[in-house]
């Protein structure tokens, strides 16, 4: 059975806006949530927070983590709670 790898241009195409578009949901979440959460830079870092910790539980599955993921997860936050901020205010 053939292993599918992406190449370069696969990866940025798919995977990363693929891993900020996941983490949307959860900035509109904690932007709905109010007080210090409905700020987006608390926001991102709390989205950065949820993924660090995703990441970190690859260890101990014997898998890499991606630096990747931790960004474009605190990406797709953050334009959740903008999103959140934009269509309240």
């Amino acid at each position: 059975m053939q292993e599918w790898v992406m190449t370069g241009y696969e990866l940025l195409a798919v995977l990363l806006p693929g891993g900020a578009l996941l983490f949307v949901p959860t900035g509109m979440f904690f932007g709905c949530a109010g007080g210090k959460a409905a700020n987006v830079k608390w926001t991102a870092l709390s989205g950065f927070s949820v993924s660090l910790v995703i990441e970190l539980s690859r260890l101990l599955n014997n898998r890499r983590p991606d630096v990747d993921d931790l960004l474009m997860t605190a990406l797709g936050t953050a334009l959740g709670a903008l999103s959140i901020s934009v269509r309240v205010k």
